[in-house]
């Protein structure tokens, strides 16, 4: 098995673990506020979800694509990608308040490491991946 192969099912797998975070690994609030209004979470794990499905995409081009290029061109959307939970959860949207709701006890960090891991997974692969790319264009 390639190695392109191997970052690709990584990626994918990062990818679905990212989509399933808000929902089954570690579920947001799905309750409404006082006002009768979903609560700031709820849409950080919509976030999460979209993202996550998008990753999977990208890993699926890169574990089915024949050329290094194409590969490569897909993976470098998913390393800016891959910060947008982080940046929903952390600095854009943001999670409950009270520090006692699952969110953000469990969500938050675990989207942390994910999002951590997987901008590790595509740093590494743009970089082992260029020099094939740079070999294919001579």
């Amino acid at each position: 098995m390639s190695k392109r192969k191997i970052f690709g099912i990584i990626i994918a797998v990062l990818g679905v673990v990212m989509a399933l975070l808000p929902n089954v690994i570690a579920p947001v609030c799905n309750v409404l506020n006082k006002m009768g209004m979903p609560m700031r979470c709820m849409y950080t794990g919509h976030i999460e979800v979209a993202v996550g499905a998008v990753i999977v995409v990208i890993g699926l081009v890169i574990i089915l694509s024949k050329d290094s290029k194409i590969a490569y061109g897909a993976a470098i959307p998913g390393l800016f990608l891959g910060t947008i939970p982080w940046l929903s959860a952390v600095k854009l949207i943001g999670m409950c308040k009270s520090p006692k709701m699952g969110c953000l006890m469990y969500n938050k960090p675990a989207v942390i490491l994910v999002t951590g891991l997987i901008e590790l997974i595509f740093v590494i692969y743009l970089i082992l991946e260029l020099k094939n790319v740079k070999n294919s264009q001579a």
